[in-house]
């Protein structure tokens, strides 16, 4: 999801496209009071202030926290073609800071976001806080050579069955590798993670995301040092409720991917070992909407014997670049 929140003495028209199933794309168009009254002439118009805490004021007076957003707007019926203006005080949130409000906004489906200043009132300057984690968006363009839901499927013969990944659910993108690659990369998780003989080598990529439910994982199962890595919070919205904040990691330190690899061996020997396979129907659905990139091949599931873990490994074409764990992502460990 792609966000930019401009602060301006101006009034400030942000348009959105539509919402895809990806996020939303912003864009910013600085306009004059006037100019903006102008073009929301008889237009239906919906009117907020701007919290000190980053929430919204309605016309009642009632406060909306940005997490109760999503279910104010689908339970009040806003008409998703009108313009919604937040009005800024100097008691307001600085405007750098309100990224959590525009959001399930955008997600709802309105495109037209009116951000202004009431007459006599000065905004807030923008937050500084040089320890405050940076934000990083990530987000992947669908890939061309890709199939969705109801396109054939390559010959995948020359792979054994577990490792022909089942019918793509309505909405995925899927882009099959060849053969001889998922082979080659289940055989390297197999010998690294389940059996733990495997021959030396990097398994991980140069750079390695343990993506939010895998890193959840890892983290209540006290295998590995919660300080590892390069911290990312991941926001997404799913559904009609508050925006999901998880954390994932990226490592880069040969160390740390050696503690990580240490860690995931050590979770799958506790649930009782475990075995590769492509991705079913179901769990592709699951974990499509905490992803900003299409699912490439080759990319696996390793399943524990006992069912505590289903762990996403996706690979390039040697090595492992991410790791998910669709047991934290639903609740589990």
């Amino acid at each position: 999801m792609k966000c930019i929140i401009v602060a301006a003495a101006l009034g400030l028209l942000l348009a959105c496209p539509a919402v895809g199933q990806q996020g939303t794309q912003y864009q910013t168009k600085a306009m004059t009071p006037a100019q903006i009254d102008a073009q929301m002439a008889n237009a239906k118009k919906y009117e907020f202030e701007l919290a000190p805490d980053g929430g919204l004021i309605d016309a009642r007076m009632r406060e909306i926290e940005p997490w109760d957003l999503a279910a104010y707007l689908k339970n009040n019926a806003l008409d998703k073609g009108g313009y919604l203006i937040l009005w800024v005080t100097g008691k307001s949130a600085p405007l750098n800071t309100i990224q959590n409000t525009i959001r399930p906004i955008g997600a709802y489906g309105f495109t037209k976001i009116v951000v202004r200043v009431r007459p006599g009132e000065t905004p807030a300057p923008p937050a500084r806080n040089p320890t405050a984690q940076k934000i990083a968006v990530i987000q992947g363009k669908p890939n061309p050579t890709s199939l969705v839901a109801g396109e054939r499927f390559p010959d995948l013969t020359g792979r054994p069955a577990p490792l022909r990944p089942g019918p793509l659910p309505r909405g995925i993108r899927y882009k099959f590798g060849s053969d001889a690659e998922v082979v080659a990369a289940a055989q390297l998780a197999w010998s690294r993670l389940v059996e733990g003989t495997g021959a030396d080598g990097p398994l991980f990529a140069r750079n390695v995301m343990v993506q939010p439910g895998a890193w959840k994982c890892l983290k209540a199962a006290g295998e590995i040092s919660p300080e590892l890595g390069k911290s990312v919070t991941v926001i997404g919205q799913l559904g009609p409720g508050p925006a999901t904040h998880l954390e994932e990691r990226i490592l880069t330190r040969d160390e740390d991917k050696t503690a990580l690899e240490a860690a995931l061996r050590k979770l799958i020997v506790s649930d009782g070992g475990g075995g590769i396979r492509a991705m079913k129907t179901q769990e592709m659905a699951a974990w499509w909407p905490f992803i900003s990139f299409d699912i490439s091949e080759p990319t696996l599931v390793l399943q524990t014997r006992n069912g505590g873990h289903l762990l996403i490994l996706v690979f390039d074409s040697h090595h492992i670049v991410a790791v998910d764990d669709l047991a934290g992502l639903r609740g589990g460990p």
